[in-house]
């Protein structure tokens, strides 16, 4: 290294990097050395067979070199311009065939000799080749000759542009200091230096995949490292000791006709354990849909309440709130305590505060002006469905004097565990891994069009003799004037057609713009409506016994997580459930994707089988994250997972100040399309 350049040097220190380009480099928040370096590939081409022009084959991807020995610019019937230049090596002569690329005629000069990467076809019957990159052959080959990198074409530059300047700055930059990240994992990572120069130009695949190794434990212990932090900045803080014994966790099973499973049993001690502690308790309670997760937040409300403290319960929807207040009513009942529900319906004048135990509410609560006082516990439920803002907010409310209230955080998301140890790191963690007795399976079928009047039969049947409700699910709101989103379901088209289908049945339709969308769910709930055509905007809170049928069109669009979610809208009571997934998908992988929710019913053995097949960010609720950078094998290495964070807890137990700035992790981060074509 050389030392020419500063990983802190503005972009206008390196030569060809004018005013404009800065600027324009600038606005997708490039502006120094590292971030130039931090702006990695999006795929890579390989072109590091080099060929003699005497033996290329068509169908090869290669790079030959030789001399220019003429040039021609020529013109179709339909104005389209062909640039042809003959290419001599000295075991032969092959044209190079360029479209639309006059520009060439001024670049390329006769008699110079260049290395050309490409791929050898036939053009009229005759062997050519399409060049996709050229160098002038002298010094160390950048664009053809290698494994070659190509990047965003949304910066406004091109590949090659991009690919000259970085290998530049790599070339002449400065040491970077001493490498933390090895000291820390006690392992042998490659080098940061070596881990720039094989991310952008790895000389062999061997070396591509020790620099993603690199990356991958880099934003892992990253992470890993934020949220300890932040689960320690937690312990710092006071919280109300909730006391509990044998006898509570006793107590509490009194009041429930049926008995715990043992995964319930064991996240409701989780959090009793968490509760008795002086600092405030910061836990997510995940369960598959149908787990059981309220009668565990109910077992959580009760202790609190023995303690003589209260409760505040947050939802994301009226309806939602409405099932808790009737659960925990139901369940309370007898007892001496006072539950209040407060929504956007309810004024707040109508709540008496100081008298109530546990307030279930929506977002109203957080409208409220004077803190609430007592309160022990907060439940947030669909925790994903609320922002940092509204947490806090809610935090702050029940937060008395230095008293900071326990929280527990519910979602029926099911991820991979591994994953959910790096997305929630900064809060414990309770699996409820196990369904309840007696929960029936919701009878799971891939329907093609042409047995769909048959559906439509049986489905007439069931609601005419059982009383069954439908839902009907669609990917869209309305119909798309996107000529490749035409054909896709939509609620209102859909709407209208079954109208016609079911002329004698009362349909209706809910989606994200309906603005009476509690009224319609309570409609449905009271059994007004027998069909409810809906976007995905059900899959969560609604808890309609009556509702035993689900259709769900062109499935396919569908991640196996958010299928899932959807399913478990139906089968909530005693009767079998049936669910009907139509799909016009032609690709056979669709399909045989689509196979898996006939036979699976574990939400968390989908959500392994989603991650691997369509990615991180398909998984509900996980986009907000980050985590299409990490590749799918790492999210899924549980070893690995655990191996970073207890480096990084050993790491803060010797130094609890410690603070780690990455060279790699920024806003531009490495795309999940790190592949070779």
């Amino acid at each position: 290294m050389s030392g020419s350049f500063k990983l802190d040097d503005l972009l206008l220190k390196v030569p060809g990097i004018g005013p404009s380009t800065y600027l324009r480099l600038q606005k997708k928040g490039i502006n120094t050395v590292l971030d130039l370096l931090q702006l990695y590939p999006t795929r890579y081409e390989d072109y590091s067979l080099v060929s003699a022009v005497a033996t290329l084959q068509p169908g090869e991807t290669v790079t030959i070199s030789g001399r220019i020995k003429s040039f021609d610019n020529t013109y179709t019937r339909k104005r389209m311009t062909i640039q042809k230049a003959r290419i001599n090596d000295g075991t032969g002569t092959i044209d190079l065939v360029w479209f639309n690329q006059p520009y060439l005629r001024t670049n390329l000069k006769i008699n110079e000799v260049y290395s050309i990467a490409g791929t050898c076809e036939l053009f009229r019957d005759k062997p050519v080749f399409r060049p996709a990159e050229y160098e002038v052959l002298s010094g160390e080959k950048i664009h053809t000759g290698r494994i070659v990198p190509y990047y965003s074409e949304t910066t406004g530059s091109s590949s090659k542009f991009i690919r000259q300047k970085i290998h530049m700055v790599l070339r002449q930059l400065s040491d970077f200091g001493p490498d933390y990240l090895a000291e820390a994992l006690g392992n042998k990572l490659m080098d940061p230096y070596r881990t720039f120069w094989s991310i952008h130009f790895p000389r062999n695949r061997q070396l591509l995949a020790r620099a993603r190794e690199r990356l991958v434990h880099e934003e892992l212990f990253y992470l890993s490292l934020e949220t300890n932090l932040k689960k320690r900045a937690l312990q710092g803080q006071i919280a109300r000791s909730i006391k509990t014994t044998a006898d509570t966790f006793d107590a509490y099973s009194r009041l429930i006709p049926f008995r715990l499973t043992g995964a319930q049993e064991r996240s409701l001690k989780e959090i009793y354990d968490d509760m008795s502690h002086g600092y405030p308790m910061n836990r997510l309670l995940l369960g598959d849909v149908g787990s059981g997760k309220t009668v565990v937040i109910a077992g959580a409300v009760h202790a609190v309440l023995k303690n003589n403290f209260k409760t505040v319960v947050l939802v994301p929807t009226e309806i939602l709130a409405e099932q808790h207040y009737r659960t925990l009513a139901r369940i309370f009942s007898g007892q001496k305590y006072r539950i209040a529900l407060l929504t956007s319906r309810t004024k707040a004048e109508e709540v008496d505060y100081s008298g109530t135990d546990i307030l279930v509410s929506t977002h109203a609560i957080l409208y409220h002006k004077k803190p609430l006082g007592k309160i022990g516990l907060i439940v947030i439920d669909e925790q994903h469905r609320f922002g940092v803002r509204q947490r806090q907010k809610l935090i702050e409310l029940t937060k008395e004097d230095d008293n900071h209230p326990h929280s527990l955080y519910v979602s029926a998301t099911p991820i991979p565990r591994s994953l959910a140890l790096v997305i929630y790191g900064n809060l414990s963690l309770s699996i409820i891994d196990e369904m309840p007795a007696g929960r029936k399976k919701v009878k799971t079928f891939i329907i093609p069009e042409t047995k769909r009047n048959n559906g439509y039969k049986w489905i007439r049947e069931r609601v005419m003799k059982d009383r069954m409700q439908v839902f009907v699910v669609c990917p869209l709101i309305e119909g798309s004037d996107n000529e490749k989103m035409q054909d896709v379901k939509s609620v209102e088209n859909e709407l209208q057609k079954l109208k016609e289908v079911f002329p004698d049945l009362s349909l209706g339709a809910v989606h994200s713009r309906t603005s009476h969308k509690d009224k319609l769910m309570h409609e449905f709930k009271e059994g007004r409506i027998d069909i409810l055509v809906s976007t995905s905007v059900i899959e969560v809170g609604v808890d309609i016994e009556n509702a035993n049928i689900m259709l769900i069109e062109d499935a396919d669009r569908f991640g196996l997580a958010q299928l899932h979610q959807l399913r478990g809208r139906i089968g909530r009571g005693q009767d079998q459930a049936f669910c009907f997934l139509f799909s016009r998908a032609s690709s056979g992988q669709a399909l045989a994707r689509l196979r898996h929710m006939e036979t699976v019913f574990d939400g968390f053995k989908l959500s392994e089988i989603d991650l691997r097949l369509r990615g991180p960010g398909d998984l509900t609720g996980l986009d907000q994250h980050g985590f299409k950078n990490l590749r799918l094998e790492h999210l899924m290495d549980s070893r690995l997972i655990g191996s970073v964070n207890g480096a990084v807890h050993k790491l803060l137990e010797k130094n609890p100040q410690f603070t780690y700035n990455s060279l790699f992790i920024s806003n531009i981060s490495f795309q999940d399309g790190l592949i070779l074509n």
